[in-house]
C-alpha cells in the first residue's frame, strides 16, 4: 500500500472526566523498533513506508497518550501487514525456436512465470486474442509446454507470433506475444555420378577396371556392396572402394572373358552430414569394354598410388592392387606409396616422381605378373628418388613356378644372375651427378635413377601356358630403411628391336671392339641407329662380372663435358644418336692385363638395344696418364689437357667419395663452390 495509508484510530480509557480531548504520539521506549515506519494525524495511525508481506510482516510502535490534564499513559504496539496476492509480471518461453519438417505435437519449449507474490502457483498458459495472436492456430499448450499444431517448412515461412496468458493461482494475469522461429534443415539428398575414371582405358584389356564417383557433398557408408555391378563380362566381377568422402575410386577385377563391365551406385548407399542418404547414381558413360589379356608377351607398370597418376602407355599399379584373382598384383605383404611434390604442378613426372616402397619394418614385398609360358624374359626395373638415397636396394627376379632364390644371399660373394643389389642417391650421387631424364644439360635437382635388367631364362607352364614372373625387394640394410620401385617392364626377349652401334673415335667398326687403355682421362666416342625418332635412350659402359649387376661403371656424357655415369641421350628424327664415353681409371682386377667392359644402350624401358663389348687393357708406362684431378662442382667443366686437348683432368666433386674400385675420392664429406667456372 501506497505511504500514508491509515492503518487504524486509538481511542484511550479514562475514569476521570472529562479527560478528553486525548493526544496521540509515537514515544521512545519498549517497542519501540518500527516508530520510524508510522505517523500518527490526530487519532489515526498511517504508515510511512510501503510494506513486504515475504520481507517483513509484524511491525512494533511505541505510543503515549495524553489526556486534556497531561496526564498521560504509553504502551507498545504490534502491527500485522497481511499478504496479497498480485499479478504476474512476465513470461517466458525456455526455447522459441523448432526444427523445420518435425512431426505435429512436437515439443518447442516450456513456459515460465514471474511472480513476485506467493503462494502463485501453479500458472495455467493459455494463447488468447490480442496483440501477435496472428499464428496461434499453429501451435497448442499442453500444461506448461509449447508444441507444434502444423509441420513447418523454412523455405515457406519461418517466423510465427503467438499470444499467450500466464494466470496465477488466485486468478491474476498477464499475457504477451512471442516469437517462434523455425530452423532450416539440410533435407536435400546428396547425388551421385559415376563414370569410368579420366585414364582408364576403353576398352581395357587387364583388371582392374577403375570408375570415378563423385557426390555433390562430403559422404560416409560407401561400400563395395553399394555397387551395381552389370554388363555383358563373364566372371564374377567385384568391386573394391577407395578414396572420399566426395570423390571416390570403384576398381572392378574378377572378369574371365571378354565383355562389357558397367558400373553404377544405388540409392541410399551413403548419407551426408544431416543424415540424408544419396541419391541413385546418374552416369554418362559408366560402361567399359573388356577384352581378357591374362597373359602378354609385353606388361609396362607404373607403380603409381592414384588414379590419374600413370605414365601413358604404362598400366598403373596401386599399393592396394592384389594378385590373387588378377594378372598381376602383389602377394601377401602390401607396399608402401610415396609421392614428391604434388600432381598438380607443372612438368611433374608421373614416372618418376611417384612410387612405392617396401615398408620400414624391413619386410620383403613380391610383385607377381603372369606371362606366357616357354618364353625368355628381359625385366627393366626402375628405382630411384629425388630426394632420398636409398642404398642396399635388392631386386630379385625369378619363375614362380621354379625355385625361388635365397633371400639374403651372401653380398661379399658374386650374385645369381635372379639377384641384384643396387644403390640411387636422390641427395647426392657418390659416384657422379645426377642427370636429366631426357638427356641434355645435367640438372642436380631432378634425382638420380637407375634401370636394373634382369633376362631370365624360359618361364615354366603353371597350366594353360601361362607362366609366372616374381620380383621380390628387400632392403639390405641401406640408409633409408627401403627399397624403391618406380616402374617395371617385362617383355619376352624376342620383343626386343636390335639398334645398331660402333665406335666412331678411335675409329672400330667390327665388335669385338680393339682394346684401348684404361688411362681415365680420353673421351671416346660412340655412335648407333635403328631408334625411334626422338627416343630417348640409356648409355651404360660397365665392367663384365660373372653374374648380377656390374661392380664398377665408367661416365658417359651426350656431349664429352662434363661426363656423368649412366646417362640419357636422344635420337634425332632419324633415329640417329652419338655419346662419348671416357675410359675407366683402373680395371676391376686390377692383377689383368685385360678386361672386357659391357657398352649398352637402351630405350629407357628396353623397347630397344644394342650391346658391344669394348675391352679395356691395363695401360703401360707410356700410356699410363698423370693423375690429374679437377676439383669442381657437379655443374662445372672438367679441365683438359693433351696436344689437341683430347683429354679429360679425373673430375672431383664432393659427392666423389673414396672407394677401392675408383681408386681416389673424398674420405670425409665437403662442401662445394664456383667461382667463374673454376
Amino acid at each position: 500500500q501506497a505511504i500514508g495509508t491509515a492503518v487504524g484510530t486509538f481511542t484511550s480509557t479514562d475514569d476521570e472526566a472529562p479527560a478528553a480531548p486525548f493526544t496521540y504520539t509515537l514515544v521512545s521506549g519498549t517497542g519501540d523498533g518500527d516508530n520510524g515506519s508510522f505517523t500518527i494525524d490526530g487519532a489515526e495511525l498511517k504508515t510511512a513506508a510501503e510494506f513486504d508481506f515475504e520481507t517483513k510482516n509484524s511491525y512494533s510502535i511505541r505510543v503515549r497518550t495524553t489526556d486534556a490534564g497531561g496526564l498521560w499513559y504509553e504502551e507498545a504496539c504490534t502491527i500485522t501487514v497481511t499478504d496479497q496476492n498480485l499479478a504476474p509480471t512476465d513470461l517466458m518461453l525456455s526455447a522459441a525456436s523448432v526444427a523445420e519438417n518435425q512431426a505435429i505435437g512436437t515439443a518447442v519449449g516450456t513456459f515460465t512465470t514471474t511472480d513476485g507474490e506467493a503462494p502463485a502457483a501453479p500458472f495455467t498458459y493459455t494463447l488468447v486474442v490480442g496483440t501477435g495472436d496472428g499464428d496461434n492456430g499453429s501451435f497448442t499448450i499442453s500444461g506448461n509446454q509449447l508444441k507444434t499444431a502444423a509441420e513447418f517448412d523454412f523455405e515457406t515461412k519461418n517466423s510465427y507470433s503467438i499470444r499467450v496468458r500466464t494466470t496465477d493461482a488466485g486468478g491474476l494475469w498477464y499475457e504477451e506475444a512471442c516469437t517462434v522461429t523455425v530452423l532450416d534443415v539440410d533435407d536435400i539428398a546428396p547425388t551421385v555420378t559415376i563414370n569410368q575414371a579420366a585414364d582408364q582405358p576403353d576398352p581395357a584389356l587387364w583388371p582392374p577396371i577403375r570408375f570415378t564417383v563423385a557426390f555433390s557433398e562430403p559422404v560416409t557408408g560407401l561400400e563395395a556392396d553399394d555397387v551395381i555391378l552389370e554388363g555383358s563380362a563373364p566372371g564374377t566381377p567385384s568391386a573394391s572402394v577407395t578414396g572420399g568422402p566426395t570423390v571416390y575410386t570403384i576398381s572392378v577385377s574378377g572378369m574371365s572373358g571378354d565383355g562389357t563391365v558397367v558400373a553404377s551406385v544405388r540409392a541410399g548407399a551413403a548419407v551426408d552430414a544431416a543424415g540424408n542418404p544419396s541419391e541413385a547414381s546418374t552416369w554418362t558413360d559408366n560402361e567399359v569394354d573388356f577384352f581378357l589379356q591374362a597373359v602378354q608377351p609385353v606388361w609396362r607398370f607404373d607403380f603409381d598410388g592414384f588414379g590419374g597418376h600413370a605414365e601413358a602407355g604404362y598400366t598403373g599399379v596401386s599399393p592396394w592392387q592384389a594378385k590373387a584373382g588378377n594378372a598381376f598384383g602383389w602377394v601377401e605383404t602390401l607396399p608402401w606409396y610415396f609421392e614428391r611434390g604434388s600432381a598438380a604442378d607443372a612438368g611433374w613426372d608421373k614416372l618418376r616422381y611417384d612410387g612405392q616402397t617396401t615398408n620400414p619394418m624391413g619386410e620383403p614385398v613380391t610383385f607377381a605378373v603372369d606371362v606366357l609360358a616357354g618364353k625368355q624374359y628381359e625385366v627393366m626395373i626402375l628405382t630411384g628418388d629425388t630426394i632420398w638415397n636409398h642404398d642396399q636396394q635388392q631386386f630379385q627376379v625369378y619363375d614362380a613356378n621354379g625355385t625361388a632364390p635365397p633371400e639374403l644371399p651372401d653380398l661379399t660373394q658374386p650374385l645369381p644372375a635372379d639377384t641384384q643389389v643396387v644403390s640411387v642417391w636422390g641427395a647426392a650421387a657418390p659416384d657422379s651427378m645426377a642427370s636429366t631424364w631426357g638427356g641434355g644439360t645435367p640438372n642436380a635437382s631432378a634425382g638420380f635413377y637407375r634401370w636394373v635388367r634382369f633376362t631370365t631364362g624360359a618361364l615354366a607352364d603353371g597350366g594353360g601356358g601361362v607362366g609366372t614372373l616374381r620380383m621380390k625387394m628387400l632392403d639390405r640394410g641401406g640408409s633409408s630403411g627401403t627399397t624403391v620401385i618406380l616402374a617395371m617392364d617385362v617383355r619376352a626377349v624376342d620383343q626386343v628391336v636390335p639398334l645398331t652401334l660402333e665406335r666412331a673415335e678411335p675409329e672400330d667398326t667390327t665388335p669385338p671392339f680393339s682394346s684401348l687403355a684404361a688411362d681415365g682421362t680420353t673421351a671416346d666416342w660412340y655412335r648407333g641407329s635403328g631408334a625411334a625418332a626422338g627416343a630417348v635412350l640409356t648409355v651404360t659402359v660397365s665392367a663384365n662380372v660373372t653374374a648380377g649387376w656390374p661392380a664398377q661403371y665408367t661416365t658417359v656424357t651426350p656431349d664429352v663435358d662434363p661426363a656423368m655415369f649412366g646417362t640419357q641421350i636422344q635420337a634425332d628424327e632419324d633415329g640417329d644418336f652419338a655419346f662419348w664415353v671416357q675410359r675407366p681409371a683402373t680395371l676391376t682386377d686390377t692383377s689383368a692385363a685385360m678386361e672386357d667392359w659391357t657398352v649398352t644402350v637402351q630405350e629407357s624401358s628396353g623397347l630397344a638395344r644394342a650391346t658391344a663389348i669394348q675391352p679395356y687393357r691395363a695401360p703401360d708406362a707410356q700410356e699410363s696418364a698423370p693423375l690429374r684431378f679437377d676439383f669442381g662442382t657437379a655443374t662445372s667443366p672438367v679441365q683438359k689437357y693433351g696436344t689437341a686437348m683430347e683429354k679429360s683432368f679425373l673430375q672431383v666433386i664432393p659427392q666423389t667419395i673414396y672407394n677401392a674400385t675408383r681408386g681416389y675420392g673424398w674420405a670425409t664429406r665437403v662442401a662445394a663452390g664456383d667461382r667463374r667456372d673454376n
